[in-house]
């Protein structure tokens, strides 16, 4: 609409300081706003003026964050530098990057590592070991390449799909959490929330995104793009569940809308005929 054009930029500002994959959610929503521009949309005519402040507003934040990194690193970039071990946990079988840096004339000495929760709960341990900095983009994406030029097509698509389902299962939401003794409520309430997801919200939610392709308004479009784009971005850069819950609400929202839009259809085909209809 006409107005909000400075709350929206801002509240889309620091939704990308903090996850910055939200400019392809961003991406996704002008795409699809221009679509449904040149197919004259009635829900795709935003005003000039608000996409403008918006836009000067977002830009400035990503003018910042880019330049905060370039001092920190002395490398272009975006936000930070995990970029590439994202892609390398989701391209191949490495669990932990370890690194070992030895730099003292910046006080920086000792071996490093990372590794996410989730693979080794998904049984994936391999190591990769290199001297230098732990978050060096060069090394892993050497190390990545070597690995996935060794795949076949069926075997990237395979890894990309379960990268996409370690959003909802195959490891834990909090796993430093759930096995704290005496905090077996935690493990009960987390397994049965999951089990509410997958077995209501998610297919409710994909009878949602299925109403807002046939019906679309603006609202839903915005909703939709966050839930695509996240499952886009797990599958590319390795995905967790507890990078999952910040989109909850958009599956909240999109599965609302699925039961609103589709209840009704179900009733109606579940429903006997009336002695006249049948006549």
């Amino acid at each position: 609409g006409r107005r909000g054009a400075v709350a929206l930029g801002v509240i889309t500002a620091l939704a990308y300081l903090v996850r910055s994959q939200i400019a392809l959610t961003i991406a996704g929503v002008g795409a699809l706003w221009l679509l449904g521009t040149v197919l004259r949309r009635s829900w795709a005519r935003p005003p000039p003026a608000t996409l403008f402040v918006t836009g000067v507003i977002v830009v400035s934040a990503v003018v910042f964050g880019a330049s905060r990194y370039h001092a920190l690193s002395g490398r272009w970039g975006l936000i930070c530098d995990d970029e590439a071990m994202g892609r390398l946990f989701a391209d191949t079988d490495y669990g932990v990057v370890r690194a070992r840096m030895s730099q003292r004339e910046h006080g920086v000495e000792g071996e490093f590592f990372f590794g996410p929760p989730s693979k080794g709960q998904s049984g994936e341990h391999r190591e990769l070991h290199f001297d230098g900095y732990l978050g060096d983009p060069e090394i892993l994406d050497r190390a990545r390449r070597l690995e996935v030029a060794r795949m076949t097509a069926g075997e990237r698509v395979s890894r990309f799909l379960s990268n996409i389902s370690l959003l909802f299962v195959n490891n834990d939401l909090w796993p430093e959490n759930t096995q704290l003794s005496g905090r077996r409520w935690r493990s009960m309430t987390i397994d049965a929330s999951k089990d509410v997801l997958l077995a209501i919200v998610c297919p409710l939610a994909l009878l949602g995104l299925v109403s807002c392709f046939r019906k679309p308004t603006a609202v839903l479009v915005v909703i939709a793009a966050h839930v695509l784009t996240a499952l886009v971005t797990a599958g590319f850069f390795y995905g967790e569940a507890r990078y999952r819950v910040p989109y909850d609400v958009f599956l909240l929202l999109l599965a609302l809308e699925g039961a609103r839009a589709w209840a009704p259809k179900v009733t109606g085909w579940l429903s006997p005929p009336s002695p006249a209809a049948a006549t």
